[in-house]
């Protein structure tokens, strides 16, 4: 059978944030040895495995995918040149469309053990931009899912041969990790086999660029588990991954079938108007379609998260149905819209063609929040009718312990634009989204059905014009395209034009100001148009008698941002004007990122101007995380003492604003040779009393260790790396899970909240604020990714995201938590409330990220006012759906 042995010893918690690990029960350090035991795989029945191809007598490379298409001038094997032997593979491809093409020669072997692989390449011809690598394909039954890349990509020519190598049991962990956190609900990579099922050579590039190269003496070897026994040892393990999805089926199924038969009473009871027959016809196609994919999951035993949220997703829609459904009755025909109260922080979609809108038809919104805290709240109207200039009046809010001004709530629309498909990579598939937020609707305009985009601009004499922002790629985009955009948002929320039969969704955040007294305040919000106010809803927010402690994670992100030289602005990610770097700097820290990275290199008066603009910001000192300064890799005494005098010079600076730490950058993202070959430069770092920081793998312990004194772990966190790093006195944050860029706000909720406390992980630096590939309001223009962007710049300020709201609740969810620890601490010195101490420790020992997000906020809140003796009424968010 396989065994895991232990790798590491847990290493108590050093540095800023230890008080938040020093909270965690007994019962959570006893997970996390559970999962340390399971950091390395020893495989007691181990078999040899070799494979070799030298390409000396016969060639097995096969085409394997593209993206578009290709010419072949040659393929096959050649004397030319040779690594070993007298003959090596060539490869001499032009790709005429597309970005990417992959071949490959088929071998499959268990990659759990010691397997590693190693091959040489040399490359004759890459354009600027282009880039090969060699690698793998990886596979994880019992699932049909997989994952595949380079161990190194070059991206010129080299003279000489060059040696890849690469940990193949180890890459195949890692991609498991991020393979079954995507693509299969509640498992992680423990609960799958790991295979190679063949190397590869990938390549990508522009169209009508020409690539050449050689490869020679692949070879792949080690110790593998046997493989008939190993596909019964990945049946075992995945089945408790099955066993949890047949009894949460089950329970819905249960739920379905008492929703549907709710349903059908009802209508067998009552006449319905023209919209409620629409809508209960779609509800009993909604009945149908998740009966359907009940049935599926059933039969294969497993789901992706995408897919159990739509079932999550459907059911909830229909628990609305009959409640919908009588309001629609009682009210009858006549109504020019209808307004629709939903969770705001969700990964459900509301488009302007959406039937029904997921959520309930009420007039009141509720909003529950502490004294200094920002919380949001959605509703959408549907038109019934065709209205023209809706507007959005909000008026006072009182209760007997004060006035909340109408300022404590902004109001903006939510903008559906089309957007590439899928996560960051490349998409031709455009598909329709909610992602921005913003106070003038008509900034940008939607051509549904030629499915572009436009943003209004102004020409040089001044008059407003609408410029696509959707070119692919393929159609001849380019960065000059833009280079005249100027978008500039509203200060105001604008009157909005509605179509019949179209929704619109607003989007509320409530700023509960920090001296306001507990209560529940009562206001109203009008909505108007030309024909006269059309409807009022009833705005409820209760303010709490606490105040949120500060969050015990560090909440970075990649900021790349830097002052212009010019001091002009610019619509990029890259240079910025004061006025643009200050209203984004502010942005993050309401937001909950206090500690962004810095992109400033030193230019001693634009690098002082960017720490007085983060003090004004209001953000705090301490650790100052820089890419203007990287470690490099030197191992020449000169340079190494030049890198000290630069670390020192730079500490000297930020010393003055107060920063107690200078965090310099790696080389991003490295494994291997190049990751090794950074030793000596992170210890002259450290020596001159610096720290380093950088991007990186499973693996990046075991080579660098106390050298690195935080990593940016990608991936899904894992509990045994926190363990490794915190052994030594070092930091790791989160990110990658996923990278910005995805329209799924709840997403980055569940990912950057709870998830990272229970892994046991200091904190996130997710990549990035704002980072284009192309234009950043193009998403169509760039071979390789989609932009990532939690926000979008303006002339003089910042649009934000759905996600990046959600992402804001994540950071807050986390900041209840440490409420909560803080109240236990207190009643436990008190010695009062015994019962009340033993219950909250209690559930957080059973704290499930995975669960219900916002039925754990309102738990906590509970607990945290039973623990200061003070009665819990019941949380009336509107993401808690009546």
């Amino acid at each position: 059978m396989l065994f895991r042995t232990l790798l590491l010893p847990w290493g108590g918690p050093t540095g800023w944030f230890s008080r938040l690990r020093s909270d965690r029960s007994s019962a959570w350090c006893a997970a996390l040895a559970g999962w340390i035991s399971l950091a390395l795989a020893t495989v007691a029945w181990a078999e040899p495995f070799h494979y070799a191809e030298d390409f000396e007598q016969a060639d097995p490379v096969q085409f394997w995918t593209t993206n578009g298409k290709y010419e072949v001038h040659f393929k096959g094997l050649t004397d030319e040149e040779a690594h070993g032997g007298r003959r090596a593979f060539k490869l001499d491809v032009t790709l005429k469309k597309g970005t990417y093409l992959y071949w490959h020669v088929p071998v499959r072997v268990p990659a759990e053990g010691r397997l590693r692989f190693s091959a040489w390449i040399k490359v004759l011809t890459l354009p600027r931009g282009a880039s090969v690598g060699l690698g793998a394909n990886y596979t994880f039954p019992p699932t049909r899912h997989s994952g595949c890349g380079p161990f190194e990509t070059l991206r010129n020519t080299t003279a000489k041969w060059v040696h890849v190598t690469g940990n193949l049991a180890q890459e195949a962990g890692r991609r498991a990790e991020s393979v079954t956190g995507r693509y299969i609900d509640g498992a992680t990579s423990e609960n799958v086999a790991l295979w190679v099922d063949r190397w590869a050579i990938f390549i990508f590039a522009r169209p009508g660029q020409r690539i050449v190269c050689y490869v020679d003496d692949v070879v792949i070897e080690g110790d593998t588990p046997n493989p008939t026994e190993y596909q019964r040892v990945a049946r075992e393990r995945f089945q408790p991954v099955r066993e949890r999805l047949l009894r949460k089926l089950a329970e819905q199924k249960q739920t379905l079938d008492r929703l549907a038969g709710d349903l059908a009473g009802y209508q067998r009871r009552t006449r319905l108007p023209a919209v409620a027959q629409r809508l209960a016809q779609y509800a009993e196609q909604t009945v149908g379609a998740a009966r359907t994919l009940i049935e599926r999951l059933q039969r294969i035993g497993y789901g992706s998260p995408s897919e159990v949220a739509e079932l999550r997703q459907r059911i909830d829609l229909l628990a609305h149905v009959v409640p919908n459904l009588k309001r629609l009755a009682a009210s009858g025909e006549g109504r020019s819209l209808i307004v629709f109260v939903s969770r705001p922080i969700t990964n459900a979609r509301i488009l302007p063609n959406s039937f029904p809108i997921p959520g309930r038809i009420d007039d009141e919104l509720h909003v529950t929040a502490c004294p200094g805290e920002y919380e949001p709240a959605t509703f959408t109207v549907l038109a019934v009718q065709k209205l023209q200039d809706l507007t959005v009046q909000i008026d006072p809010l009182r209760c007997a312990a004060g006035e909340l001004s109408p300022d404590c709530v902004d109001v903006r629309v939510v903008k559906c634009w089309f957007q590439g498909k899928g996560n960051i990579g490349r998409s031709t598939e455009r598909v329709l989204k909610p992602e921005l937020l913003l106070k003038d609707d008509a900034l940008v305009r939607v051509d549904l059905e030629k499915k572009r985009n436009f943003v209004r601009t102004t020409d040089a004499s001044g008059r407003p014009v609408s410029i696509e922002v959707s070119r692919d790629l393929d159609e001849g985009a380019s960065d000059n395209d833009l280079k005249d955009l100027r978008p500039r948002d509203a200060d105001q929320l604008q009157p909005v034009d509605i179509p019949a039969r179209q929704a619109k969704q607003f989007w509320i955040t409530v700023r509960v100001p920090d001296d306001a007294r507990p209560g529940t305040y009562q206001g109203t919000i009008r909505l108007r148009s030309t024909g006269g106010e059309q409807a009022r809803l009833r705005l409820s927010v209760r303010v709490l008698r606490f105040r949120l402690e500060p969050s015990p994670l560090l909440y970075s992100i990649y900021y790349t941002g830097r002052l212009a030289p010019d001091g002009k602005p610019s619509i990029s990610s890259k240079w910025k004007s004061e006025q643009q770097m200050l209203a984004e700097l502010r942005n993050m820290k309401a937001h909950g990122v206090l500690f962004p990275t810095s992109y400033q290199p030193y230019d001693e008066r634009l690098l002082r101007r960017t720490l007085e603009l983060r003090r004004e910001a209001g953000l705090p000192t301490g650790p100052f995380f820089s890419l203007g300064i990287t470690t490099g890799n030197a191992t020449d005494p000169k340079r190494l003492a030049a890198k000290q005098a630069e670390v020192r010079k730079w500490l000297t600076l930020i010393r003055e604003y107060d920063y107690t730490d200078l965090f310099a950058y790696g080389f991003d993202e490295a494994r291997g040779e190049r990751l090794k070959s950074q030793r000596a430069a992170w210890k002259a770092v450290q020596d001159a009393g610096g720290k380093t920081f950088v991007a990186g793998y499973r693996g990046t312990f075991e080579v660098m260790g106390g050298l690195l004194d935080c990593l940016v772990f990608a991936g899904a966190p894992q509990p045994d790396e926190a363990a490794k790093w915190h052994s030594v006195g070092s930091l790791i944050l989160s990110y990658a899970n996923p990278q910005v860029g995805v329209e799924e706000p709840e997403t980055y909720r569940r990912n950057y909240g709870l998830l990272l406390w229970k892994a046991g992980f200091d904190g996130a630096m997710d990549f990035a604020y704002q980072y284009h590939f192309g234009h950043i309001w193009n998403d169509f223009d760039h071979p390789r990714y989609r932009d990532h962007n939690f926000t979008y710049p303006t002339v003089d300020g910042v649009i934000d995201t759905l996600a990046w709201e959600g992402f804001r609740e994540g950071v807050d969810d986390v900041r209840y938590l440490a409420t909560l620890q803080k109240a236990i601490r207190d009643a436990q010195s008190s010695g009062r409330r015994k019962d009340a101490v033993r219950a909250a420790k209690a559930w957080i020992e059973k704290l499930d990220p995975a669960g219900d997000l916002d039925a754990l906020r309102s738990q906590m809140i509970s607990l945290i006012l039973r623990l200061r003796g003070e009665d819990s009424e019941p949380d009336q968010n509107n993401s808690r759906p009546n």
